[in-house]
């Protein structure tokens, strides 16, 4: 009995030890928790920034010092929490704390360097960026900054790896490491970016300015109605008046040189020689290059770039600006497509001769007055970000440059107008010259089955509809309305194979941009509806992506009867 009473105090001295050490170990897991929750929210900031937490009410400086905040919580937490101090006298324990303690040091490190980066480009957003100088000098800013954190992101050493650390501990020094060298590559293209923006809004720049029609569509997207020339020198654009294409072809000294292709698909449409069918060719990369050899045989001078916006592109940017006026008409986020792509065209009711030249002025002084209220009105950078995404992002607004680094600020930025060799783009290509496209609205049913060599077998079923319109006019309806004619135009995707279609075969073929084109004739009698059938073969786990069409409706594409996506933007089908 006397041996019994005497073990127990021995009992439960152990009972304390391992409550204890259970106690610790469980603090250690909740500060190591800790740690792992506030470097996530700080990642989540930094990598989460938009146009909204860059221009809001608190801005970039806030986002970026908040994220600091919270690396410098975590690396006080890995330094002082006690049930992490007490393994770190262990050797094997030493290499675990440790580890950590290098992860949170090093994210510290880097979000000190972007919350410094924040503060120099708040401090410049917060002087006003209404105005060429301010929004030259919030470029040359966004240049130094980044390109200092560039530097000093990648002047840091690589973070230690500790022998005997477990493998938790390795991938958050792994975690951390990839981060250090993402950081320094996005800050670097960040800086060489902002570099060549900052070159081209310093000038002095000549860019060919293509103003393109939504109501009358080719497969780049709307006919180019109008061309001015906008002249950019220490970040102000001044955009000279626009002059009709229709008095711009280029007969003589002869067409800008096309590859075999080009010529196959687009010459009969005047691309190469008529501003009207410049963007007959979907891929702008080629737009760009062509319009610009063009503009200078045609007398209009060298120019450094050319960019390409239609009226979709000018209601997002009224919707920065506000509303313009020019004589009675009110142009406003609301009605400017319809003022613009229909009703203009009732006001304007002739098809051809002074009408249209009046027409056509009329709107090309709306276009300008959306420049000219974007230069010179306070600016929501907010705003402008979300509508240059969009236009960007539905080919609503496109460039090119004769500088490589300035072209590759256009890729980088989504808006080169390239192709997609995986992609997919119906088009209806207007060839009775009337203004019909802002009423058509087809639509695409996409199927796929096996092929027999286990390659998919996708089928496309285009149905447009020429319902009749009313009020309508001559304008609209065109010099033959009781038949409006169209070319079909498929791109497809570079590997397919097996091309057939149903009716009418195709007239045309070729490679563009990586992508596979085929094109056939489309009539649609007024009133009628008609579906046209393609077929292609592509490789099983081949993804198929749209590529935007640009019209003023996106075009709906229902997958196997059930879901329904548009063109508006990229998007995989749902095969």
């Amino acid at each position: 009995m006397a041996g019994a009473a005497r073990r127990r105090p021995g009992a439960a001295t152990g009972g304390l030890l391992a409550a204890g050490l259970f106690i610790l170990l469980l603090w250690a897991v909740f500060d190591l928790a800790r740690i792992g929750l506030e470097m996530r929210a700080a990642r989540s900031d930094l990598l989460n920034l938009d146009p909204g937490s860059i221009t809001g009410p608190r801005g970039i400086g806030f986002a970026t010092a908040r994220a600091e905040r919270r690396l410098l919580h975590a690396d006080r937490i890995a330094r002082t929490s006690l049930p992490l101090r007490i393994p770190a006298a262990v050797p094997i324990g030493r290499d675990q704390v440790t580890t950590v303690r290098d992860a949170t040091g090093r994210g510290l490190e880097l979000g000190r360097i972007a919350a410094r980066t924040g503060a120099d480009l708040q401090r410049q957003i917060d002087l006003g960026v209404a105005g060429s100088a301010n929004r030259l000098a919030l470029v040359e800013v966004l240049a130094g900054s980044s390109g200092r954190a560039a530097k000093e992101a990648a002047a840091l050493p690589p973070v230690p790896t500790r022998r005997f650390a477990l493998p938790p501990m390795r991938w958050a020094r792994s975690t951390v490491t990839d981060e250090q060298a993402d950081a320094t590559t996005r800050l670097g293209d960040t800086a060489r970016q902002a570099e060549a923006l900052r070159g081209l809004l310093r000038g002095p720049r000549r860019i060919l300015v293509l103003g393109s029609n939504n109501a009358e569509m080719l497969s780049g997207g709307g006919l180019v109605g109008s061309v001015a020339i906008a002249e950019v020198k220490d970040g102000a654009v001044k955009l000279g008046p626009f002059t009709q294409s229709s008095e711009l072809v280029l007969y003589k000294p002869g067409p800008a040189p096309l590859t075999p292709d080009q010529t196959a698909l687009w010459a009969t449409m005047g691309f190469g020689f008529d501003f009207r069918g410049v963007t007959a060719a979907a891929d702008f990369t080629q737009v760009g290059a062509v319009a610009a050899a063009m503009a200078e045989r045609i007398g209009l001078g060298k120019v450094d770039g050319v960019v390409m916006v239609d009226v979709i592109g000018l209601q997002q940017l009224v919707a920065v600006t506000g509303p313009v006026q020019v004589e009675d008409i009110t142009i406003d986020y609301q009605n400017a497509a319809d003022q613009l792509l229909y009703r203009n065209y009732l006001r304007f009711s002739e098809s051809g001769g002074a009408v249209r030249a009046q027409r056509a002025e009329l709107q090309g002084r709306l276009g300008q007055a959306v420049f000219q209220a974007l230069d010179e009105r306070p600016t929501d950078l907010g705003l402008l970000f979300t509508a240059l995404t969009y236009m960007v992002e539905s080919r609503h607004l496109m460039g090119w440059s004769a500088d490589s680094e300035e072209q590759l600020l256009w890729q980088r930025s989504g808006a080169a107008g390239e192709l997609d060799t995986e992609g997919l783009q119906i088009s209806l290509v207007n060839r009775s010259g009337n203004k019909l496209d802002y009423h058509l609205r087809p639509t695409v049913v996409v199927s796929s089955r096996r092929a027999p060599g286990g390659e998919r077998r996708v089928r496309l079923a285009i149905t447009t509809a020429n319902l009749p319109r009313d009020p309508t006019s001559q304008a609209v309806e065109g010099l033959a309305p009781a038949r409006h004619y169209n070319d079909l135009v498929a791109y497809l995707p570079q590997n397919a194979s097996d091309i057939t279609t149903e009716g009418t075969q195709f007239t045309r073929s070729g490679l563009e941009g990586g992508m596979r084109v085929v094109v056939k004739p489309l009539y649609l009698e007024r009133g009628a509806t008609v579906t046209e059938v393609i077929e292609f073969i592509i490789p099983p786990d081949q993804p198929l992506r749209l590529v935007p069409s640009g019209r003023a409706w996106p075009i709906p594409y229902t997958v196997k009867g059930k879901r329904t996506v548009t063109d508006m933007v990229p998007v995989e089908l749902p095969l």
